[in-house]
């Protein structure tokens, strides 16, 4: 199983950090596991955390639309919860036992806000999913 230094040093999200800023991104994850079968979130759940995949593979489902995409190493969910303050927007299953770490929203916000460059790969990230999300509804 990857440590928290090798996710994070994996994820594209962090790829333009330095080696100290990756570290201490790594000193704030704590690991948590699912196995197989394992609802890791639901819809309208409230967001505490965000996660980064180290090992394993969960599919992510939005109400009727069903699955949405699949996730697996370096691959991360929960950020909208925590930038929106609102409920999850979408389940996500472990389709495989998965190891993963989770930032606390208390070390998530500072860490975007000290770090421009992470802020802005996750809009990037967001804009493709609603862009995805009109796509997918107007083929409907």
């Amino acid at each position: 199983m990857p440590s928290a230094s090798e996710t994070v040093d994996h994820c594209p999200l962090f790829a333009d950090l330095s080696a100290k800023d990756r570290a201490k991104i790594a000193d704030d994850l704590r690991e948590r596991r699912y196995a197989a079968g394992d609802t890791m979130t639901s819809e309208d759940q409230g967001g505490v955390a965000f996660f980064l995949i180290g090992e394993g593979e969960a599919t992510v489902s939005v109400g009727s639309r069903g699955e949405v995409r699949r996730l697996g190493p370096g691959d991360y969910f929960g950020e909208m919860a925590l930038i929106t303050e609102q409920t999850r927007s979408a389940a996500i299953v472990a389709d495989t036992d998965v190891q993963c770490w989770a930032m606390s929203q208390w070390h998530f916000k500072p860490l975007v806000l000290e770090h421009p460059q992470i802020a802005w790969a996750l809009l990037e990230v967001l804009a493709r999913r609603v862009r995805d999300t009109q796509v997918a509804e107007g083929d409907a």
